[in-house]
């Protein structure tokens, strides 16, 4: 067996690995393991997953064993009897794992997170703040890329005082504060950041003042958790005036061909979003559009790095995005943080793949769809560029077909009957309610392609739905609904956006949370029991 920590000869070496991954199938290791590091099979099953997590740090690698079951394999260690070798599995998993490979292999959350924050929990007491001789630093790192899956962060929400944990840590640990900024994307915790007042007085010291912070990243990670406590990228654009191209010496549109006709004139016509390992890719990508005449937004020096508002200003200030797609893009909280306010803007998405063989997974999954991508690690740069501008004059011309189509939506939208809107769903809690209700709340809530969705459902309708989110995950329920759109839309099928979609999820979070606090009612002797009952949703 090599070096444990020498993998950089065999990041090309598929076959390499996929000999490790047999050895760890093997009965020889498999039926022969010890509860102590004392047998051959013990000591072997280690070093092959003490080599594979090390080799797990190179992206390339990490997505071929992705990408080759290997969760499948090291989920059989889970449980050793031997427990660093059960710590070696869980690390491994932390960056192998996605909600989908985690519901295929019913990975039961709760355990898992237990596992992890047992073992940081131990690690830092001690003083060399290792644990079964493995460093704090890289069980917080493992973490760091588990925290990105739904699940986790479920487990995390409900779990004995986690959160409170991850707080502590942050005054000794700086990644810490990227599995916060991690952790805030998910809309159930926020509840639990605004109830730590003085860590949020914290963070904004850390905004306010950089430069009292010597690692620029925990500034930006600070940022990035405000940013998402005050649900900006759920919301429409936050006021901002569009700089002129020439301010960021682009050329004006009258020196540059319109090849985007933009409904708005937009100062940029495309803004590149990408991670800094595929910085290669994303400066071809400019360089070919700026000979084409498009006016681009590419933060090509990373100097408006430091501050989430300047990209979310320069999201607002172009009409397309090109996501160039990547498991460090995927895992990158500052990326997610472009992709998802784009969204949100309804911006046009155009992404590549950036990263041979990569396919999106979790969040950036859920964004991307069933949009179109081009892999750029799959052509030659100039068959990629091609595609790439024909996808974008595609694109426009979809664009300018649907403008023409606007005058008469409106003109049917003017003959459709009103609807009869009712307000008695006020005073019912969301179980009781009928039919007629959940269609009322949804007006009420401008949740228009919602409320055709859930034409015949009541109240125990919407709490079960609401309850498959929990359970299977926001991505799984929207591309349901989403699903349902294209079988019921009549005259020209109906999109249910991401944006409204976050919305209904939001409202409803919000009124099962209130417990129900509705409106004065005069509620009689009779009512009280069913009162009582209401109150438990």
């Amino acid at each position: 067996m090599t070096n444990c920590y020498n993998y950089e000869a065999f990041v090309k070496d598929d076959d390499y690995f996929k000999i490790l991954l047999r050895l760890l199938k093997s009965d020889f290791v498999r039926n022969g393991l010890l509860p102590t590091w004392t047998n051959d099979s013990t000591i072997l099953a280690d070093t092959l997953m003490v080599q594979l997590k090390n080799a797990s740090n190179d992206s390339t690698i990490r997505l071929f064993l992705q990408q080759n079951q290997a969760a499948n394999v090291v989920y059989h260690y889970f449980h050793a009897a031997y427990d660093r070798l059960r710590l070696q599995a869980c690390m491994l998993l932390g960056v192998l794992l996605d909600d989908a490979t985690i519901r295929q292999l019913e990975i039961p959350g709760d355990e898992l997170t237990c596992l992890y924050f047992d073992a940081i929990r131990q690690a830092h007491k001690l003083s060399n703040k290792c644990y079964k001789r493995v460093p704090i630093h890289m069980l917080l790192r493992a973490f760091a890329a588990l925290a990105h899956n739904e699940t986790i962060q479920s487990s995390v929400d409900t779990g004995a005082d986690y959160f409170g944990f991850l707080l502590t840590l942050s005054d000794d640990y700086n990644i810490v504060y990227d599995i916060l900024w991690t952790l805030s994307f998910n809309n159930s915790l926020h509840e639990k950041f605004n109830s730590h007042e003085p860590f949020l007085a914290q963070i904004r010291k850390f905004v306010d003042d950089p430069k009292s912070v010597l690692d620029k990243d925990v500034v930006r990670s600070a940022e990035g958790i405000l940013w998402n406590l005050l649900d900006h990228n759920r919301i429409i654009a936050l006021p901002h005036t569009p700089v002129n191209a020439d301010e960021r010496n682009v050329p004006s549109s009258s020196d540059r061909k319109q090849k985007i006709s933009p409904i708005v004139n937009y100062p940029f016509d495309i803004m590149i979003s990408y991670c800094h390992a595929e910085k290669s890719i994303s400066k071809s990508i400019f360089e070919y559009l700026n000979s084409k005449s498009y006016r681009v937004w590419y933060d090509a020096k990373n100097m408006h790095g430091d501050s989430l508002q300047a990209m979310a200003n320069a999201i607002q200030d172009s009409q397309c995005i090109i996501i160039c797609m990547s498991e460090n893009y995927e895992l990158s909280n500052a990326c997610r943080h472009e992709a998802q306010y784009a969204y949100a803007l309804q911006r046009r998405i155009l992404p590549i793949v950036a990263q041979s063989k990569y396919k999106a997974r979790n969040w950036l999954g859920f964004i991307i769809g069933t949009l179109i991508y081009i892999d750029f690690t799959k052509y030659e740069l100039h068959n990629a560029f091609s595609m790439l501008e024909a996808e974008m004059e595609h694109t426009d011309k979809t664009n300018e077909v649907t403008e023409k189509k606007i005058p008469v939506n409106q003109s049917e939208k003017k003959q459709a009957p009103k609807i009869s809107l009712s307000t008695e769903y006020e005073h019912k809690c969301v179980k009781e309610w009928t039919h007629d209700d959940v269609i009322s709340w949804c007006h009420a809530y401008d949740l228009l392609v919602i409320s055709k969705l859930l034409e015949h459902y009541d109240g125990t309708h919407l709490l079960r739905l609401h309850n498959m989110s929990k359970v299977n995950g926001d991505n799984i329920v929207f591309q349901s609904l989403r699903d349902d759109c294209q079988k019921i839309g009549t005259n020209g099928k109906i999109s249910l956006s991401f944006t409204e979609f976050v919305r209904f999820q939001s409202e409803l979070e919000t009124r099962l949370n209130e417990r129900d606090t509705v409106k004065p009612k005069t509620i009689t002797v009779a009512e009280q029991k069913t009162t009582r009952s209401c109150s438990l949703l």
